[in-house]
């Protein structure tokens, strides 16, 4: 974060580039913005074109209506996309237009992506899919979370932290917020960042702070749109702040709205940022890229009071220095389980693999049609119930016993669970379990009364012409349970990034 990745870009087209002979004069490399923010679009436009640079810089709704005639006419060599992490689901605007259309009709295009928290890409590649990885090396004079961290700079603020705190029937600032106001006002000069929620919450928060202006301290709402409620934007917000603490000698409090995360560059008012509250805590890239990644960078400052989800930033700056962490069992599991994270970036979530305890795996599952329930191969995979169970079975196809206001029962047997789709009228425990697999935990699916089931059947009984038919299967799902395992807690990723498709 900060750390120079757009001026790495640039050197890298503009100069190493043509000098190995990977672009020819008439050939240029395309940047794509990934967000629809002006503000950074101009800031990367500012940076990266010109007249001697081979670099256009273009937003992501613009390569979406008309990618593909830009990469024909700029004559484009390779597409670099900016800020990855951001907006690569199977439903974003890149993948519509990058890897539906341009890699249909260009394949040997090459994309090189580039981000701070790459944990897209780095789960790819943990499970098999064709990226390559290239981490870029760590400065000795770059200031990071690792550096605040081991200075102490950062705070954790409190389980459930609100800007507010009830007092004698009326709301009082939190002492974070009360501590950092006293860092500012012992501060020569500088400013300070609160996120906030949203607009009422900035609002209220300012009003709060009404009272600091006879100090030198102004309090200003920064947004990304002004309409909603935004003293400014957040551009015109940052660009007020030199002549305001430098020649106004002014104190300013930014309380900032769904705005100022990464790509956003605070340039030289780093050095003048005395403290932030950054209350983003259920992500692992949001805690880190919002308001702590924007005071990274090479700069002198080390005089800033940070409040934050202190942990997980922890285990954020343990894997910035080994990124091999992303693969480690035991750091996931923490992240899910002690810290309650669910998600770790945009794309990259955690789902609970198992729960600690005793599991039962399924160990054989067959698929039987309705046809065949009536066969003798039917009745020999069914062969463990009654000739009066296998008659109820049967009986439940027929449309009279579907369409009745009665519960259908089949065996009263308790080590034989059935589940009938026609018995649920809302939420079809059949269906929603129709796709367990061997090895998942069949207590799940068939576990009544604490009594462990030897069989279990899921009856798909809905004709497959029958609109609540939602598999489009009519039949039997046979299920064996092996031996029971005892399990540690467990957690696995999943993802839905451009990347891989789970």
């Amino acid at each position: 974060m900060q750390s120079g990745k757009t001026g790495t870009i640039k050197h890298l087209c503009n100069l190493i580039l043509p000098k190995v002979k990977f672009i020819k004069e008439d050939e240029s490399i395309l940047f794509l913005t990934s967000m629809s923010d002006k503000d950074l679009k101009n800031q990367n436009i500012r940076a990266l074109e010109g007249y001697d640079s081979n670099i256009y810089v273009m937003p992501m709704y613009k390569f979406k209506s008309h990618g593909l005639a830009e990469v024909e006419n700029l004559n484009v060599k390779l597409i670099v996309r900016d800020e990855d992490q951001y907006g690569c689901g199977k439903e974003s605007s890149f993948d519509t237009a990058f890897f539906n259309n341009v890699r249909k009709l260009i394949p040997d295009l090459p994309l090189l992506s580039v981000s701070a928290t790459p944990f897209d890409i780095l789960d790819a590649r943990s499970k098999g899919i064709d990226v390559r990885v290239i981490e870029g090396l760590r400065h000795k004079n770059y200031f990071g979370i690792t550096e605040m961290l081991n200075l102490n700079l950062i705070n954790s603020l409190p389980d459930g932290y609100e800007h507010f705190e009830a007092q004698d029937d009326r709301s009082i600032l939190s002492d974070p917020i009360k501590k950092s106001v006293i860092k500012l006002k012992n501060s020569e000069r500088g400013f300070g960042i609160i996120r906030c929620r949203n607009t009422s919450q900035a609002a209220e928060l300012k009003q709060h702070l009404k009272g600091l202006e006879n100090e030198g301290i102004e309090t200003i709402i920064i947004g990304c749109r002004k309409e909603l409620g935004a003293d400014l934007p957040i551009q015109e917000g940052l660009s007020i702040l030199p002549r305001k603490i430098r020649v106004e000698k002014k104190k300013v409090i930014l309380l900032v709205m769904g705005a100022l995360s990464a790509g956003k560059d605070l340039r030289k008012l780093k050095n003048d940022v005395r403290f932030l509250i950054e209350i983003r805590s259920q992500q692992v890239a949001n805690c880190v890229q919002g308001l702590p990644g924007r005071v990274c960078g090479y700069h002198q400052n080390r005089d800033i009071l940070i409040f934050a989800n202190k942990k997980i930033v922890e285990y954020y700056s343990d894997f910035e220095n080994d990124t091999s962490l992303f693969n480690d069992e035991g750091w996931v599991n923490e992240l899910y389980f002690d810290e309650k994270v669910k998600t770790i970036s945009t794309q990259t979530r955690l789902a609970l693999s198992h729960n600690e305890g005793i599991q039962i795996p399924i160990e054989h599952s067959f698929e039987i049609p309705v046809e065949d329930i009536f066969s003798s191969d039917g009745e020999s995979l069914l062969s463990f119930l009654s000739n009066q169970e296998l008659e109820n079975l049967r009986s439940s196809f027929e449309m009279n016993k579907i369409d009745s206001n009665s519960r259908i029962n089949i065996s009263r047997n308790k080590e034989i669970q059935v589940r009938i789709a026609s018995n649920y009228k809302k939420y079809n425990n059949v269906y929603k379990s129709w796709n367990k697999q061997i090895g998942d935990n069949i207590k799940g699916l068939f576990n009544h009364n604490n009594k462990e089931a030897k069989y279990g059947l899921l009856v798909a009984n809905y004709p497959l012409d029958d609109q609540r038919n939602k598999i489009n299967f009519c039949g039997v799902k046979l299920f064996i349970p092996g031996s029971p395992v005892k399990y540690e807690r467990s957690s696995n990723t999943y993802n839905k990034s451009m990347y891989i498709d789970e």
